[in-house]
């Protein structure tokens, strides 16, 4: 059985809030808590939701431009998180875009290509 295209497992990314050099109780806040997808080939995932739910970080995360805090970003069945982000492109690409709407018109934000190893 093929692995599916893009996995996302128990995604989780946190940051630290207000200053935190002398601090005792270090405040953290939970941006991403536990996503979990799976994207098979020929689909297509739209991540909508309300301002600051976590969607652009998520994406960012995916994308290889947000550090997850813990869990796993899987293309192709290859991680692609952590010290398993240096890939060679071949034959899989993820294409990632980011639209911002603004009174009804849209605006592309971020574009990003992932490729898999093989």
């Amino acid at each position: 059985m093929t692995p599916p295209l893009l996995e996302i497992r128990d995604l989780h990314v946190q940051f630290p809030v207000g200053a935190q050099f002398l601090a005792r109780n270090k405040r953290i806040l939970h941006a991403v808590s536990g996503v979990d997808l799976t994207l098979q080939k020929g689909e297509c995932l739209s991540i909508v939701g309300e301002s600051g739910c976590g969607k652009s970080t998520t994406a960012l995360a995916v994308m290889g431009l947000q550090e997850p805090t813990a869990g796993d970003v899987l293309v192709d069945g290859v991680s692609i998180t952590g010290e398993a982000t240096s890939m060679a492109p071949t034959s899989t690409c993820l294409s990632f875009s980011r639209l911002i709407s603004d009174s009804g018109t849209f605006e592309l934000a971020h574009s990003r290509e992932i490729w898999s190893m093989s």
